[in-house]
């Protein structure tokens, strides 16, 4: 869609300086009124039905918004707001609501005791806070991204699903101090988050990766077998019906990933399985905090390894409050 905005800035298309006056939504709707009808100019005001529009047309033209938008709408939405910047408001009001709808589906309230801005974490165990063994001294929401569903297997890139996640905790929590975390290729989501978080001007006060997978050790742990007394990292992150496409996409979306070096404050931690490589090591600044656990990837969750990297969590959490 974006490549078809350029074509509605000429004056020509809508008349002139109608083009200044459009939103991107009555942009993209103009392109459809005005192939529909073989018309070289549309503003604002012009109305459906006045323009050539009937019953059929209007079907036709709402199942082209919905495709265009990825939205399910009405059929009589036209008859209700006929108007270009009528219908494209009632188009944005469905957009608003649908992303609000999706942000609450994939940000789940995991702790509510605690104190200071609450940790989003992207890939953490949802059964430890009724377990009683999650003792992070903050409230807690998990990033799901088993519930993103579509949007996590159809994601055109990291950085595109890190702006959705974005846009899904800034519903729950306006404005910073942030403070994110992740597990795994969770942990990769979490740093993209951090960096446009950054880049917006918000302040991140800690970024915390637990042992953060990169391609290479994605495609190396791709249907590995782990212990039975424990949850895989596969079913954790992801739907266990449907880990493999999933994982294809995380795939995907690693390999197609180029992250920059992220000059926030972070604490990272490795499993006995990661190699701290200088790839991944230059990735964070100097004062950087980084750990080692004797313990599997696939076992982080489980006691001793879970209570030892949650204390770290802790002291960071307290060191970033100053």
């Amino acid at each position: 869609m974006t490549s078809d905005h350029g074509a509605f800035e000429s004056p020509g298309v809508y008349g002139s300086g109608a083009a200044s006056r459009l939103s991107p939504t009555e942009r993209a709707i103009g392109r459809i009124w005005r192939r529909m009808f073989e018309l070289r100019e549309i503003s604002p005001d012009d109305h459906f039905f006045a323009i050539g529009g009937d019953s059929v047309t209007a079907v036709d033209m709402i199942g082209e918004v919905e495709g265009l938008f990825d939205l399910a709408l009405p059929m009589f939405l036209v008859f209700e707001a006929p108007t270009l910047a009528s219908l494209s408001e009632r188009i944005d009001q469905f957009r608003l609501q649908t992303d609000r709808e999706a942000s609450r589906e994939v940000i789940f309230p995991l702790v509510s005791s605690g104190t200071g801005a609450p940790l989003f974490f992207n890939g953490v165990d949802l059964i430890l806070p009724r377990q009683g063994l999650w003792t992070v001294p903050c409230p807690v929401f998990a990033i799901a991204n088993w519930a993103a569903g579509a949007r996590f297997t159809n994601a055109e890139s990291l950085a595109s699903l890190a702006s959705f996640y974005v846009d899904s905790i800034r519903r729950t929590q306006a404005r910073g101090p942030y403070r994110l975390g992740g597990f795994s290729a969770g942990a990769m989501i979490a740093f993209e988050m951090a960096q446009q978080l950054l880049a917006a001007g918000e302040n991140v006060e800690l970024l915390f990766l637990l042992d953060p997978m990169a391609s290479e050790a994605a495609h190396a742990s791709f249907r590995r077998d782990v212990p039975s007394t424990s949850l895989s990292a596969l079913d954790r992150l992801f739907p266990s019906d449907r880990s493999d496409a999933f994982w294809l996409a995380t795939l995907r979306l690693l390999k197609g990933y180029s992250p920059r070096r992220y000059e926030g404050r972070a604490a990272v931690v490795w499993s006995n399985e990661r190699e701290r490589s200088a790839e991944m090591t230059r990735l964070f600044a100097p004062g950087a905090a980084c750990y080692s656990l004797d313990a599997a990837h696939g076992l982080l969750f489980e006691p001793p390894a879970l209570q030892a990297w949650m204390s770290r969590l802790a002291e960071n959490l307290a060191d970033s409050r100053g």
